[in-house]
């Protein structure tokens, strides 16, 4: 019997933060046919020598046109969070303002929580309290909430993720190449707080290959808990699409459904380094020897978008060539 050619998983929704006006990148997602949930990183404290800041009430104006702009265009395509970046950059006047800013516009929150060690340690400085504690007293906790690394937590920060059903989104390549600890994914797990998989953009991790992140994240944690049951093949595919999709509260979505959203990631499986007869060894061949590369077709509101390493709206090396020659004239007016 000819094996089939390729497996899909649902879904094919991005989800990302940037720290200026987004014109140019949410054009960039409205022509490419990609859904995506985005928010504008702001901050009104200085972490460091090198961390920009604004006026709170700046922040907050900054915020507000973001969301007006362009929460649900392109049929809903491009949704919405807002985004204090993180604790050790912002206020306490600027969390309580953005919660009320949420729940004006009814959109969620994407915040870096409990990263590293020193952030941790910079917290309870600051309010002699955990980050998780202070998000929690300040309402940026709940099931409309994204917190990506939440590494540096304790027991009573856990019960408070749990209790609020916040959602986690572990970063694992970023945070090696940072050494900033390992999300405790394991414990998690055991009292039922739903965790995604991020990247935390290529300036940290290098990478956009989400494939990749899931190996490395089942590879951590199973050295983590010395346990080569943590965070299996079919836990892994489920933060990739199912968990990754409810953290952006996107709806209808991150499942194979009649009636749910038609987005599709169809993965090449008829390949040495993928293909077996038996379900369980298939799943774990997509883990563990899969990558972004491997993907054959990518399906967005039921229009493809890229197959077999074309792109239907555009052309990658035209773009590739404009950017290109920007880079070097850009280098060039340096010097």
């Amino acid at each position: 019997r000819r094996p089939p050619r390729s497996t899909p998983s649902n879904s094919s929704a991005a989800s990302d933060v940037y720290k200026r006006q987004p014109t140019e990148v949410v054009r960039a997602i409205r022509d490419s046919g990609l859904r995506a949930c985005i928010s504008l990183a702001v901050s009104d404290f200085k972490e460091g020598k090198h961390t920009p800041s604004l006026k709170t009430e700046e922040a907050l104006r900054k915020t507000e046109e973001f969301v007006k702009k362009y929460h649900l265009v392109d049929k809903g395509r491009i949704t919405i969070k807002l985004s204090p970046v993180g604790l050790p950059a912002v206020t306490l006047k600027l969390l309580r303002e953005m919660r009320k800013l949420a729940g004006k516009y009814k959109v969620g929150l994407h915040l870096h929580a409990c990263e590293g060690e020193e952030q941790t340690r910079i917290s309870f400085k600051r309010f002699n309290k955990s980050e998780i504690e202070v998000l929690f007293e300040t309402g940026n906790l709940g099931a409309d909430v994204q917190l990506a690394h939440t590494i540096w937590i304790s027991k009573e920060d856990l019960e408070l993720l749990t209790q609020t059903e916040t959602n986690v989104v572990q970063c694992p390549s970023s945070n090696i190449k940072l050494a900033d600890g390992v999300t405790p994914i394991a414990a998690m797990q055991a009292v039922g707080v739903n965790i995604a998989l991020g990247c935390d953009g290529a300036a940290s991790s290098s990478s956009y290959d989400l494939l990749l992140e899931g190996r490395i994240a089942s590879l951590q944690q199973k050295l983590k808990e010395n346990d080569v049951a943590t965070a299996s093949p079919a836990e892994i595919i489920k933060m990739l699409t199912e968990n990754g999709v409810k953290a952006t509260g996107i709806s209808k979505l991150g499942k194979l459904k009649p009636g749910w959203k038609a987005d599709i990631t169809f993965v090449n499986i008829a390949q040495l380094h993928i293909f077996s007869p038996d379900e369980v060894a298939l799943l774990a061949n997509l883990v563990f020897s899969a990558t972004g590369k491997d993907v054959a077709m990518t399906v967005v509101d039921g229009e493809v978008l890229y197959r077999d390493g074309q792109f239907t709206r555009f052309s990658e090396k035209e773009i590739f060539e404009k950017g290109k020659k920007f880079l070097k004239s850009k280098e060039n007016s340096i010097k």
